[in-house]
């Protein structure tokens, strides 16, 4: 008994070595465009700050409290690390944001300084390209960090003219006042990059962005290298029943064997990804880590990887339906595991369902493996669960395909000879019969959908949690509502846990009498800051911190100033120390929420055309991926029955790219309806040029499959091409 089945295996072995250099190929093929993304990548990143790769416009008076403002923003580290203001007037910045050359555009109103005064206080404008991007939820948080430092400054200066007015002196001095309350905030704002001291719980130190586009690239490269196994995995149902009545083989038996050679073959196929390691800086900054952990983790993705691409195989019809299915569920699955789009912009319920999906933790293999840091356990443990249900539903599936019976009869079905039946009717009929196909374009629209459904109904918010022992910093920062959420722990222990557990983008640890400290002004202190591998935020997180210090700290000093200022002795001496000090409290309360102060309204730019709505949040699901997926593979799919025709001589009396256009269009344009019915479905296509685009794709991939064919058609005969 073992020793047939090790006689099959040994067949089995030599299928998998004959069929690897198509695979190497493929895999080579794709190792090269991840190189020249990884490689374009690099350089942006690589950028120093002076070269920052997105510019920011804007458009604005030049006075004062313009110069103000923009000294706010412009200062802020998390800004200088990866934008650029460029000063322009509002014609071309409107231009400019049209043909893409700035990524937002930040209009400040006329009379901006009259208008805040007075109290119409007419808001600037904030317009963002790429609506729904990363870049633009993050800018937009940052702008309102800034504002909010700018706010606070401002309220100060105008309740010292509120001041003057209720108390009837120090008119005199209010430029001197403005002048010391501008120098004091600044002085804060200008240097408070050098007090936050990151920690990075690694014990590599590698940077977090190229640990995570690695890990990202490497999850997505073998889930498209999964993709060149079909030919090792699909077996017809005579074929196994076969093995089974002659050789006396089970269905488990050769399904564990044919999972043992395909994650064989994913280590030759890894060969090509180490290309990248030739670019200087993705070598400098990962370093390669093998453990116990990182081994069995990277063994468990490869086994989960091949069974899922086996349940394809049995699943689907031939391989090229297989081929679909694998492509569209990839894209679905990188996009929950935070390839695409960092975890901590995804919505929270998008984050919750990612915890439970095995390629969350094959990007976290790639983590442990590029920087040798990570958990291990959760990832074992999770992707040996899925791969024992998938091995159950396998074997399951086996049986039932070997036992069916098989009735197709391909010269009958679709003869060439059956004179007086349409072509056209032929082939729907042949393509109807492909329930997985339909199945799998139908899940496609439905599962989408549901997607941005959810991501409707859930909010975005990044995570951050702190440790503060004094507890009037808990309020100011659990008041906070925006993008990032702070969290309050009783420890530093726990904020290290809760970063290591991925539970928030990263922790910080205020001194103790910080606040003191600060006002001392002799620059004694400091915030630990605590991130992980996967930290891609955490810089902006720093601002919004910043801002509810920079609130409570300007605010308190403010009180203490104004009652010290020589032109306000009389009044005090007239009210008292403690009323006149309230007094100033309750002006800079006020000034902070009438409105007079500085604000901003987002909005969007959608095809070239800033849009008179304010910004909403918008889904980060790749639709328009899925639905040029859709079109694509599905130009695959016709593409390889058309060339499978040609080479068994089917239609033998009838026009071989006649039949080769009706094979390839049918398909393509059934991933066309599933495209633009995904599009529609989760709200993404508003205009007509829209659909115009994905009408010239599906030409495209009707024409590319007809010259396919066509070629594939010349070299069978021993024409020359």
């Amino acid at each position: 008994m073992m020793k047939k089945y090790f006689v099959w295996l040994k067949t089995e072995c030599k299928r998998a070595v004959a069929a690897l250099p198509a695979i190497m190929v493929r895999a080579v093929m794709l190792a090269i465009i991840a190189g020249v993304i990884a490689f374009c990548g690099q350089k942006i990143m690589g950028q120093s700050r002076e070269e920052a790769p997105i510019k920011i416009g804007y458009a604005a008076q030049d006075d004062r409290l313009t110069k103000l403002a923009v000294s706010f923003i412009e200062n802020m580290e998390s800004v200088k690390s990866w934008c650029e203001l460029v000063p322009v007037t509002e014609a071309e910045g409107r231009e400019m944001l049209k043909n893409g050359t700035i990524a937002a555009f930040l209009v400040l109103p006329e009379n901006m300084v009259e208008g805040i005064m007075t109290g119409s206080n007419e808001p600037a404008g904030l317009y963002i390209a790429e609506t729904g991007s990363p870049y633009g939820l993050v800018f937009e948080e940052l702008a309102k960090a800034g504002v909010g430092m700018l706010k606070t400054a401002q309220a100060e200066i105008y309740a010292s003219g509120m001041l003057t007015t209720q108390f009837d002196c120090g008119v005199d001095e209010l430029q001197e006042i403005y002048e010391e309350i501008d120098r004091f905030n600044l002085g804060i704002v200008m240097a408070r990059e050098n007090y936050f001291k990151n920690r990075t719980l690694s014990v590599t130190g590698n940077e977090s962005t190229t640990v995570y586009y690695g890990s990202a690239l490497l999850t997505l490269y073998l889930v498209a290298c999964g993709l060149f196994l079909g030919k090792v995995l699909r077996r017809s149902g005579m074929e196994q029943r076969m093995l089974v009545k002659r050789q006396s083989l089970s269905v488990e038996g050769m399904l564990a064997g044919r999972i043992f050679i395909a994650m064989g073959l994913f280590l030759p196929v890894l060969l090509p990804f180490g290309f990248l390691f030739a670019i200087p800086d993705f070598r400098g900054q990962i370093v390669l880590s093998f453990s116990m952990g990182s081994v069995c983790l990277l063994l468990l993705s490869f086994c989960f990887l091949a069974l899922w691409q086996q349940f394809l195989q049995l699943c689907t019809a031939n391989r090229g339906t297989a081929l679909l299915c694998g492509a569209l569920s990839g894209i679905f699955f990188g996009y929950f595991a935070g390839c695409f789009v960092p975890s901590a912009l995804l919505p929270q319920i998008v984050v919750k369902i990612a915890s439970f999906l095995p390629v969350t933790y094959i990007r976290e293999c790639g983590v442990l493996v590029l920087s040798g840091t990570g958990d291990a356990a959760s990832g074992i443990l999770v992707l040996g669960i899925w791969s024992l249900v998938l091995f159950a539903f396998c074997s399951f599936l086996a049986r039932i395909q070997m036992y069916r019976q098989t009735k197709e009869n391909e010269k009958q079905r679709v003869s060439g000879t059956v004179f007086g039946t349409s072509t056209v009717v032929i082939m729907t009929k042949r393509l109807l019969r492909k329930k997985s196909f339909l199945i799998c374009l139908l899940l496609t629209v439905l599962v989408s959908a549901a997607t941005v459904r959810m991501e409707e109904k859930s909010d975005t918010i990044i995570y951050a949690v702190v440790h503060a022992q004094d507890e009037e910093w808990e309020q100011v920062l659990s008041e906070y509502d925006g993008l990032v959420r702070f969290l309050i722990c009783d420890s530093e222990e726990e904020v290290k846990r809760y970063v290591i557990q991925k539970k928030a983008e990263c922790g910080y640890v205020l001194q103790e009498d910080l606040q003191r400290k600060i006002m001392d002004g002799n620059g004694n202190w400091e915030v630990t800051v605590y991130e992980s591998n996967g930290s891609m935020l955490t810089e902006m997180v720093n601002e919004v911190l910043f801002e509810r210090i920079f609130y409570v700290i300007s605010s308190e000093w403010y009180a203490g100033y104004i009652a010290e200022k020589e032109c306000f002795v009389q009044a005090e001496l007239e009210v008292g120390k403690d009323v006149f000090q309230k007094a100033a409290e309750n002006a800079l309360a006020e000034k902070m929420l009438d409105g007079s102060t500085f604000g901003f309204q987002t909005f969007s730019v959608e095809n070239g055309e800033v849009s008179t709505e304010e910004t909403e949040e918008k889904s980060f699901y790749p639709v328009w991926a899925m639905a040029v997926a859709c079109v694509l593979f599905c130009g695959v799919i016709g593409t390889l029955d058309a060339c499978a025709d040609k080479k068994k001589g089917r239609f033998p009396q009838r026009s071989g790219l006649r039949m080769a256009a009706i094979t390839i269009t049918l398909p393509v344009t059934g991933g066309l309806l599933a495209g633009i019915s995904t599009l529609l479905f989760c709200g993404a296509l508003q205009t007509f040029w829209q659909t115009v685009i994905l009408f010239m794709m599906a030409l495209l991939a009707i024409g590319a499959g007809i010259g396919i064919q066509w070629l594939y058609g010349r070299k069978r005969t021993g024409r020359k091409i």
